[in-house]
Order: C-alpha cells, then structure tokens, then sequence
C-alpha cells in the first residue's frame, strides 16, 4: 500500500524493515494478501447480501446525456490530467457526455461541466447516485475508496490499473 504524506509517496512494505532496524529487530518480508484471496470463502455470503440489498434498493436511474464524476486532487499521481483527457477522448465519440468534478480544488478546472467543490462525507451517496460512471485516474493506489463507494452506489467505475484496484474491479466478476 502507498500513503502520502506532504506530497511524498512511500510504501509500507519499505517503512517497517527501518523501523524493525530502529528498534534492532528482525523483519520478515511483507506476505501479499488480496481482499479477494481474504474473503474467498464468504463469497456466497457477500453474494446473499448484495442481492438482498439491491432488491430492496430503488431502481438507479440512469441519465440522458450520460454523467460522469471524477475526483480532483492536486497530486500528480492521482492522474486527474489523465481522466481528463480520456474523457475529451470520450467526449469526441460521444458528444452529449458530461463531467461533474468534485473535490477541494475543483473549481480551478475550467475542463469540467460542473464543479462541485468539497462534498461533505454525508452527501457523497447522493453525488454518486446523480452520476452514471465515477472515473478514478489515479497512477498507485493502495486500495482506492472512492470507486468502491461508486460501486456500492451502482455507479459504472472506469479505472486504471493502479495496484489497488484489482481489489474490487475483478475482470468477469465486478469489472
């Protein structure tokens, strides 16, 4: 997993080796373990809740011209001039999409047909449900909340292999 912390980027697997050398320790090497390999046994159960869940859910409804939200951030490795030019890739062979950004600074990007800003955590669902695909550009991720709330949001996510998504976006299964 990748954490930012002011702009810089480091791995976990890379800090706990100096830290266990700090304190004199020996480390082992970090043992990789997906969500998926996790939680393979409780599929069924995953399965039996989603269903449920759906069913009772109203129906998504779907818009016309098709709306798609992304993420702004400031940092480079989160991919946002990415997004955005394969959304005016998009756009070229679908003209009537449109690009809701949301996000502190989302108000500086001229590109979008709507900038939210900041949307408080209680408004996020509602931000979703109100867009057909959640875009998620982002070059590392160590797991990526934001596309697994579209998804429980039943928003289409289109995302880059980022090293964190193949945890939820599972080709033939979720994606």
């Amino acid at each position: 997993a990748f954490n930012v912390n002011n702009g810089d980027v480091w791995r976990w697997s890379e800090l706990w080796p100096r830290i266990a050398r700090w304190f004199e320790l020996d480390s082992a090497p970090p043992v990789r373990l997906s969500f998926h390999q996790l939680f393979n046994d409780y599929r069924g159960v995953w399965r039996e809740l989603a269903e449920e869940r759906l069913a009772e859910a109203d129906p998504r409804p779907s818009h016309d011209p098709l709306r798609c939200l992304m993420q702004h951030h400031y940092l480079e490795v989160k991919g946002v001039a990415d997004g955005l030019r394969a959304f005016e890739i998009a756009r070229r062979e679908v003209p009537e999409l449109t690009l809701s950004l949301f996000g502190a600074r989302s108000h500086d990007v001229a590109a979008a047909d709507r900038r939210l800003g900041f949307v408080p955590p209680a408004e996020v669902g509602r931000v979703y449900l109100d867009h057909d695909v959640f875009i998620w550009p982002s070059r590392r991720e160590g797991y990526g909340l934001p596309p697994v709330e579209a998804m429980a949001c039943r928003c289409a996510v289109v995302t880059t292999d980022n090293g964190g998504s193949e945890e939820f976006a599972v080709p033939d299964e979720t994606a």
